[in-house]
């Protein structure tokens, strides 16, 4: 019971935030961190544990959005970073092979 307490009172404090998308954004980082830790409780059962993963995951990356959306990228933008700088960094960490 105390679990879905702490949810709602998350969800009011991102409601509250909505028309500040960085503001609202800190509340995703803060709560994903919080679902982070409790993870790492060891009296929780596995399935428990995924599910704090996945709210922990999903609060993480719309805090991203939130945050592209503050600065005013659009997904095509940050999707788009010329070829060349992803090549260097795949032939940097071994993924493709590099010019001999």
């Amino acid at each position: 019971m105390l679990d879905v307490a702490a949810q709602a009172v998350a969800l009011l404090a991102l409601l509250l935030t909505l028309g500040a998308l960085r503001h609202a954004a800190t509340i995703c980082v803060l709560w994903g961190v919080a679902m982070g830790v409790r993870v790492l409780r060891r009296d929780e059962s596995f399935e428990r544990r995924w599910g704090f993963a996945g709210i922990g995951g999903g609060s993480e990356l719309l805090a991203v959005w939130l945050l592209l959306a503050a600065g005013g990228v659009s997904v095509l933008e940050a999707y788009t970073v010329r070829w060349p700088r992803w090549r260097w960094v795949l032939v940097r960490w071994g993924c493709v092979p590099g010019r001999d």
